[in-house]
């Protein structure tokens, strides 16, 4: 009688920056469900108010663009912040943590634009069912007017500039303490101005600011190259940033 001896496999685990992009990913998709889930309560509730007086003719779900620029760019300032330290002492390499931090940081963008154009979509069906305007800021336009995948387009860009800008001041921060982080930032700040500017499909896309400048050439390529420049420049700023140490 002969027994076989199988040998254990040896487990694989995943890269360090899937595993870093997975965990950062995690934290960025639970924030932003509670976040859209109260934004929705709010956009009907005020809906359910106003229309019992007025008649309706501004989109309410356009009213979120700027809470979803901006809470994600808080969020990803403490990424960097509060993660780097642990994920280095973890043994995993400042490049792990880059790759991973800048692909959760667009995933999320890109997601949430997804999800209000989604709703922006929802919401022009059920306007044009009660009679009402799905109004934009300018008088006599609608918010989806020049089409929902161009809109959509131009929030996911704006949304991952602001997610990318997000995580530059976050280094900048880490990396030159509160005065440093502070005059940095204006250039920390930039991809964000710099994709409202000429980065958005229409003239008359939503920015932080209103309306996109129709003052300057303006392409969705261009877009993509000032959030290529953005990903560049943390990965120079991360790469060989002294590490903090954690006290108690």
């Amino acid at each position: 009688m002969t027994t076989t001896t199988r040998t254990a496999q040896p487990t694989r685990r995943a890269p360090q920056w899937r595993r870093s992009a997975a965990w950062q990913l995690g934290v960025y998709a639970y924030l932003m469900a509670w976040a859209w889930a109260i934004a929705l309560v709010v956009v009907v509730a005020v809906l359910a108010i106003v229309s019992r007086s007025v008649d309706v003719e501004m989109s309410a779900v356009a009213f979120s663009h700027h809470a979803f620029l901006w809470f994600p760019f808080s969020i990803a300032i403490m990424v960097t912040t509060s993660l780097l330290t642990t994920h280095v002492a973890a043994g995993m390499t400042r490049a792990s943590f880059i790759k991973g931090a800048i692909i959760a940081a667009v995933t999320t963008g890109v997601g949430n634009a997804v999800v209000a154009t989604t709703l922006l979509v929802t919401e022009r069906w059920v306007y044009d069912r009660l009679g009402w305007v799905h109004g934009s800021g300018d008088v006599g336009r609608t918010v989806l007017q020049d089409g929902a995948l161009r809109y959509g387009a131009g929030l996911a860009l704006l949304f991952s500039a602001g997610m990318l800008s997000g995580l530059l001041v976050g280094i900048c921060f880490y990396r030159l303490g509160g005065l440093g982080g502070i005059l940095a930032l204006p250039l920390a700040l930039s991809p964000i101005l710099l994709t409202g500017w000429v980065g958005m499909p229409s003239d008359d896309q939503w920015t932080a600011w209103g309306n996109a400048p129709g003052s300057m050439p303006s392409h969705p390529l261009l877009g993509v190259l000032v959030l290529a420049a953005a990903a560049a420049a943390y990965h120079l700023l991360v790469r060989r940033v002294p590490i903090a140490k954690k006290e108690g």
